[in-house]
């Protein structure tokens, strides 16, 4: 474990996300970050490519820098799914409520309620369940029956 609790892995996808936010934010003192501002962040993310975090093209270069080169690619890459959109927000809105706590953001969370758990799962990689008549029908087919094909 590592400062705050975090493993290792959380930490440093923490640290990715908060650099990411600063790089969005410039030079915007905490106590003046708005929801538009974190509205804004998450239709950034949204346009993220999916391989942001390894890919040398990506590698040191600012948010608008990455959205930038993903623009000009052919094929276009694949975004950032919802779930990584969710995490990134998650410890942005952990953020905040640490700093409220702390006395250093006064106000409402303006990250909170910008999690989409209900889009994450619909476009999640995670494939549906098998229905009951698609078993069957997999387990009658002759390969699990015995049977083998005859060769032509």
């Amino acid at each position: 474990m590592s400062r705050g609790g975090w493993i290792k892995s959380t930490q440093q996808q923490n640290n990715a996300t908060f650099r990411l936010f600063k790089d969005h934010m410039g030079g915007t003192a905490l106590s003046k970050i708005e929801r538009r501002n974190v509205a804004a962040f998450d239709n950034k993310l949204g346009e993220l490519p999916s391989n942001n975090g390894q890919g040398r093209v990506y590698r040191g270069k600012t948010l608008d820098e990455m959205l930038a080169i993903a623009d000009k690619m052919i094929p276009a890459p694949d975004r950032i799914m919802q779930k990584t959109r969710n995490r990134h927000l998650s410890a942005i809105s952990g953020l905040f409520s640490w700093s409220i706590k702390q006395g250093l953001y006064v106000g409402r969370n303006p990250a909170e309620g910008f999690i989409d758990k209900k889009k994450a799962a619909e476009t999640s990689n995670t494939p549906r369940s098998w229905r009951p008549d698609e078993i069957k029908a997999l387990f009658n087919a002759s390969i699990w029956r015995g049977v083998r094909r005859q060769r032509l």
